[in-house]
């Protein structure tokens, strides 16, 4: 069984900023990408730090169950985590909460109804000239 390597978007004690998830071999799970993991008994977001075969945590890892990332943003994210992380002396799961503070639960549209298209016009007004 496969294991992801996290950072979870929450405040955690210093010294402990990943924690090891076992997922299913056909999880298409990458580094850099988003996706929801329980820590704590709650779901909270979290980036894919690294992927590896065995994890010393084996006995006592999670099983993560989602089978699609929520985004993937790809190892550039990741390097600049690490790097950020690096020169300004902030662990990374307080760093990443920095920067993505809430995930939404539901995907809402980008485009605005097209009610709301037409609530920005504006009206034109008739103009009267004396003569």
């Amino acid at each position: 069984m496969p294991f992801i390597t996290v950072v979870p978007a929450i405040r955690t004690i210093p010294g402990v900023e990943e924690f090891d998830y076992a997922v299913d071999a056909n999880a298409d799970f990458q580094v850099g990408d988003i996706l929801r993991v329980t820590f704590r008994k709650k779901l909270i977001p979290a980036i894919v730090f690294s992927k590896k075969v065995d994890s010393v945590y084996a006995d006592r890892a999670v099983h993560i169950h989602n089978s699609a990332p929520l985004l993937r943003l790809g190892e550039a994210a990741v390097h600049l985590l690490q790097s950020a992380s690096e020169q300004t002396f902030t662990s990374k799961p307080t760093l990443f909460h920095a920067w993505i503070r809430k995930v939404p639960v539901r995907a809402s549209p980008h485009t605005p109804s097209p009610k709301k298209l037409n609530q920005h016009v504006i009206p034109l007004r008739e103009t009267r000239y004396l003569v």
